[in-house]
């Protein structure tokens, strides 16, 4: 916006006194800069069942090794978007679970 400048001149700092509950902190596990079979292998299987005929679409999310993510529906997936929400929907529970037993682990 042209002419709008941001400042934090005369603006005071809220410092947090409380000590930060453990159970609102969750430690980030770097990811390794390395070729990942299995993401090759579940690409590859992918290809497979799409060529077939099998597989009519897909709603994915990929992670980059630099931190940055690419996500996308395409088929069946971009047509028909509660289908999609479903689909992801469902990952996201498979993955809130993974990361729930790999949290009692620690």
């Amino acid at each position: 916006m042209a002419g709008i400048k941001s400042s934090t001149v005369g603006v005071k700092r809220r410092i947090r006194n409380a000590p930060i509950e453990r159970t609102n902190v969750h430690s980030l596990k770097l990811v390794k800069n390395y070729i990942c079979q299995d993401t090759i292998d579940a690409l590859e299987y992918l290809l497979y069942e799409a060529r077939k005929g099998e597989l009519i679409g897909l709603v994915y999310g990929g992670m980059h090794k630099h931190h940055s993510c690419i996500v996308d529906a395409v088929g069946a997936g971009y047509r028909d978007p509660l289908f999609a929400l479903g689909v992801a929907n469902l990952l996201t529970d498979v993955i809130a679970t993974r990361a729930r037993n790999d949290e009692s682990h620690d």
